[in-house]
């Protein structure tokens, strides 16, 4: 074991053997070998990744050195990253409050904005990160946390300048080495192109800090997980499995590690669940009274079609305490498994819904709520359930609710919250309140989300269509109220950020018929009409009205929709032909097994036009658009010259065998080995239309409505004009 490893051990076996008469910091009052001891066993959790057994820890040491605040902010890390964000809070506040000139004040509050203050974005994390660094400079733990907030939000040149500047002055840390590693990691990653030398010196900095100190566990979770998001399951396996051995009671290091056993598709199902399940069994063995674990647990029994060992884990973690963060995930877990049976349309019993709701409502009127976010998931399930029958005054309170903790999706939040309570109605001036307050959530929500823009006009555009939904929320409210010059002025400037907004030609239609202005009505309809939607699109109904409305009949409208769809049809097919790659990346090369074990790679496609979608049963979009895909590969099924197959990564194959039986889906599916995160896909679907000699000529990504047709036309064109090699 290396120097820093073996000091770390000793601390923590001898903590409780030290001499009681220490030396004592006369200033302070503090015994400073006792409290130096305390503040690393702590601090050595944290980098284990053993953040319950931290706080627990911190929870004594701090009763016994009540005036170390350095063991203070070490309790904070630990909570939260634990089960505890609200202690957390508290914890970081009280530092805060009682001294904002001391860097560990600073400390707390950045670790629990970057770990628990969900609501949180990058500008608070890095000021505060940056109060604890002027404040504490040549401290090594406040030098960390500065890089450490740097290379989490996107500044991770900085971050690597900082740690050279470290560096520069003495060796730095192993929590500084594998920081170090990270932010190289950070950097290779930061855009959707990844580079791939950045990703081989991240992962030969993190093996140089494993050979210096073998038993450092930061150094195998952090290029373990790592690795998992590349697709590289076999090397994450090995030093997944090393860490849980380094850190046998740590549930952040066992989850990544069971997470490793599912990408080994090489192995059988139940050799996947046999060594996953021994690695639970091992964990409660070692820490069974502590909710995290059984909660982590319990979802691994789920997984593995073992719900009763399921629900009893879960049980005794609801025991143990109701008001944590884990009770509020696994109650969370519950009602989202009823969502499912409440959705499904072949799902008969009309109590499956009353059942949904009652338990969401359980949820929110629970007395204390550990995380915004799950609270406002519960709000936002709750406003999707509220139609005709829902009170108003219910209806206000689940706005209200999904307003202030939803924090993820501005657009139905802010937008839908708001034409919700205008079609009541009453309510609009706090409609138009929540309207106008999306504008600046979104824009925050985008900002959030500035790195994965590759350029200005990417990120211009997504904060367009961001706004376009909350000045159609304005319009609608506007609409309703009678206002209707207001409403017209704030819908056309919803269509000038958003051209192709279904919904903003549906309400611009809407307001021409309230004016009797059925051509102008028809005209928006039908623009609406011709566009994709992944639900039901209202212009098409509407559409169908006002033709009936403007001349009497329906007579002859099938022929007259039929006219605008030839159009359509006709830009489609144009618009598709230009996204023609210029030059065609060939296919990266993969080995994959079918279902029923055939093995498929690029060689063996050679010599026909393939289309290969990559999709997943998490994926709602995915799954939408399933019905087509089949449809598509029955059309070319009896021609040998085109090969239609997906590439699926859903964990458990066991699972997707079966689904794909009940539904009838008999394509080609390949079973995902990590390839696809070794190619860089971070969309699904996504569909490559590769030519006979192996290279990508169309990609297309996202769900599409017209699967079959614009399928179609892509495979012709690769037909009729083969890329050159």
């Amino acid at each position: 074991m290396a120097r820093a490893s073996i000091r770390a051990a000793l601390v923590i076996s001898l903590t409780s053997a030290l001499p009681l008469s220490a030396q004592t910091d006369k200033a302070t009052g503090i015994q400073l070998d006792l409290v130096s001891a305390a503040v690393q066993r702590v601090k050595t959790m944290y980098f284990a990744a053993d953040y319950a057994r931290g706080a627990e820890e911190a929870d004594r040491l701090v009763k016994q050195f009540p005036k170390s605040r350095e063991l203070a902010a070490w309790r904070v890390a630990n909570l939260a990253r634990g089960d505890r964000p609200r202690d957390a809070q508290a914890g970081a506040k009280a530092l805060l409050d009682g001294n904002r000139n001391d860097a560990w004040g600073w400390f707390a509050q950045t670790l629990f904005l970057e770990y628990a203050g969900i609501n949180y974005d990058g500008p608070p994390i890095l000021a505060s990160s940056a109060e604890a660094y002027k404040r504490a400079p040549k401290d090594p733990s406040i030098a960390w946390l500065r890089a450490l907030a740097l290379s989490a939000e996107g500044q991770s040149k900085q971050a690597l300048g900082l740690i050279d500047s470290v560096a520069a002055r003495g060796s730095l840390s192993t929590e500084m080495l594998n920081l170090r590693a990270n932010a190289v990691y950070n950097l290779a990653t930061a855009s959707r192109q990844r580079d791939q030398k950045l990703i081989d010196s991240a992962m030969a900095l993190y093996a140089d800090v494993r050979a210096r100190y073998p038993d450092d566990v930061a150094s195998h979770v952090f290029p373990g997980s790592r690795m998992l998001n590349l697709g590289r399951f076999v090397e994450a396996h090995a030093l997944l499995e090393r860490a849980t051995e380094l850190a046998p009671t740590s549930v952040a290091a066992h989850q990544y590690y069971w997470a490793s056993i599912d990408g080994l598709k090489e192995r059988t199902q139940a050799e996947r669940d046999s060594e996953a399940l021994a690695s639970v069994a091992a964990l409660i063995r070692a820490r069974g009274e502590d909710a995290t674990v059984l909660a982590a647990a319990a979802n691994q029994f789920r997984l593995r079609k073992q719900p009763e060992r399921s629900k009893e884990l879960e049980d005794k973690a609801l025991a143990l305490g109701s008001s944590s963060m884990t009770a509020e995930t696994i109650l969370m877990n519950r009602y989202r498994a009823l969502a499912k049976d409440a959705r499904d349309t072949t799902v008969k019993d009309p109590s499956v819904k009353a059942r949904y709701k009652a338990a969401l409502w359980a949820f929110v009127d629970r007395p204390t709520h550990q995380v915004d976010r799950i609270l406002g998931d519960a709000y936002r399930e709750l406003f999707y359930l509220a139609d005709s029958t829902t009170h108003p005054d219910t209806l206000l309170r689940i706005v209200r609710g999904m307003v202030e903790y939803e924090g993820i999706n501005p657009h139905v939040t802010y937008a839908e919250g708001a034409i919700k309570l205008a079609d009541r109605g009453r309510d609009f001036r706090e409609a138009e309140r929540v309207a106008r307050e999306g504008l600046k959530a979104g824009k925050s929500k985008i900002d959030s989300q500035r790195s994965i823009y590759e350029t200005v006009g990417d990120y211009a555009r997504a904060q367009d269509w961001m706004a376009a939904f909350m000045y159609d929320a304005l319009g609608v409210v506007f609409m309703r109220e009678g206002k209707l010059d207001e409403a017209e002025r704030q819908l056309k400037h919803a269509r000038e950020l958003e051209p192709n907004s279904v919904k903003a030609l549906y309400h611009l239609g809407e307001l021409a018929e309230r004016r009797g202005k059925l051509d102008d009505a028809e005209q928006f309809y039908a623009k609406g009409s011709l566009l994709s939607s992944i639900v039901t699109n209202p212009n098409r109904a509407a559409l169908r009205a006002v033709y009936a409305k403007k001349r009497g009949s329906s007579d002859g409208y099938d022929a007259f929709f039929a006219g605008l769809a030839d159009v359509d049809r006709a830009n489609r097919k144009a618009a598709i032909a230009k996204t023609r790659a210029e030059k065609p990346a060939p296919l990266r090369e993969f080995s994959l097994k079918t279902l029923d074990g055939q093995v498929v790679s690029p060689a063996s496609l050679r010599g026909k036009t393939a289309v290969i979608n990559t999709w997943g049963m998490w994926c709602g979009p995915c799954v939408a658009e399933m019905p087509e895909f089949q449809k598509l590969a029955t059309k070319f099924a009896g021609d040998s010259t085109v090969k239609i197959l997906t590439i699926d990564n859903d964990p458990n194959t066991d699972e997707l065998r079966a689904w794909m039986a009940k539904k009838g889906y008999t394509f080609t599916t390949l079973i995902d080995d990590g390839h696809l995160k070794r190619s860089g896909i971070d969309t699904y679907p996504t569909t490559w239309f590769v030519d006979p000699s192996g290279r990508i000529v169309f990609t297309k990504t996202g769900w599409s409505e017209q699967l079959v047709e614009e399928f179609t036309w892509r495979v012709e064109m690769i037909k009729n004009r083969p890329a050159v090699p």
